[in-house]
């Protein structure tokens, strides 16, 4: 009778994490073939129209996007932003103008700018951001290794989307 009892509790309990798991789950379905997309986009770069801007506001030094558009739809788009102690260049890839790879890389300078000119590097990460068609974050890496998905993380991944 107690190994009934049991075996009933263990099974309400994992019927009711089961449920909970199910109700919960998110429809994320994430790009599979996002590497051989943004090798096509690379690769025919000198068939795209670019346009470019200055960015004020969002850096200490300022900044510049370029868009490259083929069609009139945006493929690649590449903002740098320049700092005192370093700078940060972002490249949004898109399809059906829809952001589904984000990288962002931020190098750190040794000294300010204004105090060595030379621009000598102290360190540098790269972020890789995955998303679906709906620009959700799927997954995220830091200098490749696999981070997790926290609500940060999607916050910043939105306010990136938002900055174009």
């Amino acid at each position: 009778m107690k190994k009934n009892l049991i075996l009933l509790i263990l099974l309400v309990l994992v019927l009711s994490i089961s449920y909970y798991l199910y109700k919960n789950k998110k429809d994320v379905v994430c790009n599979t073939n996002v590497e051989q997309k943004k090798i096509e986009i690379d690769n025919n770069i000198s068939k795209y129209s670019t346009t470019s801007k200055d960015i004020f506001g969002r850096s200490t030094e300022g900044g510049q996007q370029t868009n490259y558009t083929f069609d009139g739809k945006n493929k690649l788009i590449e903002q740098i932003f320049f700092g005192e102690t370093g700078k940060s260049e972002i490249k949004y890839y898109l399809d059906s103008d829809k952001v589904f790879y984000i990288g962002k890389i931020n190098t750190e300078y040794a000294l300010p700018i204004y105090e060595d000119t030379s621009g000598k590097v102290k360190n540098v990460d790269m972020k890789e951001f995955y998303l679906d068609n709906n620009e959700n974050l799927c997954s995220w890496y830091l200098n490749q290794n696999l981070q997790i998905n926290d609500q940060d993380t999607k916050d910043l991944v939105k306010d990136f989307i938002l900055g174009l």
